[in-house]
C-alpha cells in the first residue's frame, strides 16, 4: 500500500508556495492537487527537447518534490512561431502512467485555450520512452511562457489543475520570440512553367535574410516546415506539380532567430511538357522521306535529330535542329538502311520533355537491268542482264514501244525463238523488288538488234512471200492468206515468245483462214504453218 506522512505534505505544499512566488513574469499558474504525489515511484524520470533554438535536458532527476509538484523554471526552451519541437519523456515506474504536455501560448496563465494542450493523452508502458513533437503556433504571444509536462496514474483524461491520486508535474520556462515587425510583399511569380517557377518579393530594410516556402498546400493552413533560407529576393523552385496552384510564402529575419510573419501568394503551374506523338513517315523513296508528328498545345517549338543512332542524342549535338513546325521533309538520307528521329517539345520558359524515338526505313531503289543480247542468229537471240539487288521477278516484252504490263520470269535471261532474219527487234525488261516488304518496280530497260541474215533462201518466209499475216499488230483475230492455197487439214500452230504453243488449229482447203487471238496477252508471236510437208513461219504482234 501506498504510504505518505501527512506533515512532510504539509511542509513540501508550503515549500511549493514559495516556489510558486518565484516567477519569471506576473502571471500566477494553478497547483494540481496529488494526494500521494509520487512518493510511489510515479514520477516523469527525465524531459529532454529537440529542434528548439536552444532546449531542455532534464535527465534521471526523479522525484524532486514527494507532493509531485516540480519546477524547472531555470531551465528555458527557446523557440521561433512556426517551429516544430520534437520532444522526449521517459516514464520512470514499471507501471503505465498517462502522460500529457501543456504550454500557454498567450501567455494568459492558465492551459485552457484551445490548442495549449500540445500532445493528446497517451499511455506510456513502466520505463517506456515516449517520444513526440509539437509545433509553436504563428500567433504565439512574444516573450517567456511556462510548459507543463505531466504524467498520472491511472486517469485516461485530465486537466493541468485537477486533483489526483498519484503522478508528478514538472514546469518548465519557453521563451518566444518576437516577430520581426515588418514581413515581405511577394510579386507575382514568373518564368512559370510544369515544374519550375520564379518567385520574388520586395527587400525589406534591414533585414539578415529570408525564408521561402512553395507548396501546393491549401491557402490558409498551418506552416510546419521552416523553409529554405535565402540572402537575396528571389529564388528559382523546381520539382513542381504541372498545371497545379502553388503557394509561395516568404518572411524576413530581422535578427538571427526573429522572423516576421509569412506573406503568401498563389501561382499556376502550366500543364506538363509532353513528348511528342503519333510520328509518321511518308512519301519514303531512296533517299527521302516525310515525316510529322501530332501538334501539341504549349509548345513554342520542337527539336529533332535524323540518325543511325538509338540513344538519345546529347543536348549539344550540333545537328539538332528546332522548328515551331511538326511536318518536315528529309533528304539526302542513305539507303538500305533504319533511321531514327528523335523529337522533343520546347515549351513555355524553356520546359522541355523527354525525347520521342521512332524509326522508318529508307530502301534501296529497284533498279533498271542492264540488258545484253547474246547467241544472236536468223531466228534467235538470249536476251540477259545481271542480278539486281531486292529485285524478285522480271518482267520482258518485245514490241515497239514500253507496255503498262510484261510477262513475268524469275529468271535473268529471256530466249526470244522465231525471229526472222535480217530484222529489227526491241525487248523490255523492268525489274519487280520488294525490300524490308516496301515494293517498287524499277522502269523499263530496253535493247535494240537485228537478227542475222538468212543462212539461204529457204525456210521463213514473211509477208513479202507466199503466206501474207494481217492486221499485224492484230487486236482480236488474224487472217492468214496464203497465195497458193492451203491443202485440207494444213496445221497452223503459235507460239508464244518462249515457245510456248497457244494455238493449234487445221485449216480447210482454199487461200485465206482466219484466227481468234483475242485471248492472248500482248506481246511477239509466232504463226508456224505446215502445208502439205512445207513448213513456214511468220512473226506477228499482239495488242
Amino acid at each position: 500500500m501506498r504510504y505518505l506522512n501527512h506533515s512532510i505534505i504539509a511542509l513540501l505544499v508550503f515549500v511549493f508556495s514559495i516556489f510558486s512566488q518565484n516567477k519569471l513574469n506576473a502571471q500566477t499558474y494553478c497547483v494540481p492537487s496529488y494526494t500521494f504525489g509520487c512518493t510511489s515511484t510515479d514520477y516523469i524520470r527525465s524531459v529532454s527537447t529537440t529542434g528548439a533554438l536552444t532546449n531542455i535536458s532534464n535527465l534521471n532527476t526523479n522525484c524532486a518534490f514527494t507532493n509531485g509538484i516540480s519546477l524547472y523554471l531555470s531551465q528555458i526552451m527557446s523557440v521561433n512561431p512556426g517551429m516544430t519541437v520534437n520532444f522526449s519523456l521517459v516514464n520512470n515506474p514499471t507501471w503505465g502512467e498517462y502522460y500529457t504536455i501543456w504550454v500557454d501560448w498567450n501567455d494568459d496563465g492558465d492551459f485552457v485555450d484551445a490548442g495549449e494542450q500540445v500532445t493528446p493523452f497517451t499511455y506510456v508502458v513502466g520505463n517506456a520512452t515516449y517520444n513526440g513533437s509539437f509545433t509553436v503556433p504563428l500567433s504565439a504571444t512574444p516573450g517567456q511562457t511556462r510548459m507543463r509536462v505531466q504524467c498520472v496514474f491511472s486517469t485516461t483524461t485530465f486537466t493541468a489543475c485537477g486533483s489526483y491520486t498519484f503522478g508528478e508535474i514538472e514546469d518548465y520556462t519557453v521563451d518566444i520570440s518576437s516577430p520581426c515587425p515588418v514581413k515581405p510583399a511577394s510579386l507575382p511569380a514568373i518564368n512559370i512553367s510544369s515544374m519550375a517557377a520564379t518567385i520574388r518579393w520586395n527587400a525589406v530594410p534591414g533585414a539578415l535574410k529570408y525564408d521561402y516556402i512553395v507548396d501546393s498546400v491549401i491557402a490558409g493552413a498551418p506552416i510546419t516546415a521552416m523553409g529554405t533560407t535565402v540572402a537575396g529576393t528571389s529564388a528559382n523552385v523546381f520539382g513542381l506539380k504541372p498545371n497545379s496552384m502553388h503557394y509561395a510564402r516568404v518572411r524576413s529575419y530581422c535578427t538571427a532567430t526573429g522572423f516576421s510573419q509569412w506573406d503568401t501568394i498563389s501561382f499556376m503551374t502550366l500543364p506538363p511538357c509532353t513528348v511528342p506523338s503519333g510520328f509518321i513517315a511518308s512519301n519514303t523513296d531512296s533517299n527521302s522521306t516525310d515525316v510529322q508528328w501530332t501538334l501539341q498545345t504549349n509548345v513554342q517549338q520542337y527539336q529533332y535529330l535524323i540518325d543511325t543512332f538509338r540513344s538519345a542524342p546529347a543536348l549539344s549535338n550540333p545537328n539538332i535542329k528546332n522548328s515551331p513546325l511538326s511536318f518536315h521533309h528529309i533528304d539526302n538520307l542513305l539507303e538500305g538502311r533504319w533511321w531514327y528521329i528523335h523529337v522533343r517539345s520546347k515549351c513555355v520558359a524553356n520546359d522541355s520533355s523527354g525525347w520521342m524515338l521512332d524509326s522508318f526505313y529508307v530502301p534501296t531503289p529497284c533498279r533498271k537491268p542492264v540488258l545484253q543480247v547474246s547467241y544472236l542468229s536468223p531466228n534467235n537471240s538470249v536476251v540477259s542482264w545481271g542480278p539486281v539487288k531486292t529485285a524478285v521477278n522480271y518482267e520482258y516484252f518485245f514490241g515497239k514501244t514500253a507496255p503498262a504490263l510484261g510477262t513475268p520470269i524469275i529468271f535473268t535471261s529471256v530466249q526470244t525463238p522465231y525471229l526472222q532474219p535480217n530484222t529489227e527487234y526491241t525487248v523490255y525488261v523492268r525489274c519487280n523488288c520488294s525490300d524490308n516488304n516496301i515494293k517498287t518496280s524499277s522502269g523499263w530497260a530496253s535493247v535494240d538488234f537485228t537478227s542475222n541474215p538468212p543462212a539461204s533462201v529457204n525456210g521463213t518466209v514473211g509477208s513479202n512471200n507466199a503466206i501474207s499475216i494481217y492486221p499485224n499488230p492484230a487486236k482480236d483475230k488474224i487472217v492468214v492468206e496464203n497465195k497458193a492455197g492451203f491443202s485440207k487439214d494444213a496445221l497452223v500452230e503459235v507460239f508464244d515468245i518462249t515457245g510456248k504453243k497457244v494455238i493449234a488449229t487445221t485449216t480447210p482447203s482454199g487461200s485465206i483462214v482466219e484466227i481468234n487471238v483475242k485471248h492472248l496477252s500482248s506481246g511477239m508471236y509466232m504463226l508456224k504453218l505446215n502445208n502439205d510437208g512445207n513448213a513456214q513461219t511468220v512473226r506477228f504482234d499482239k495488242q
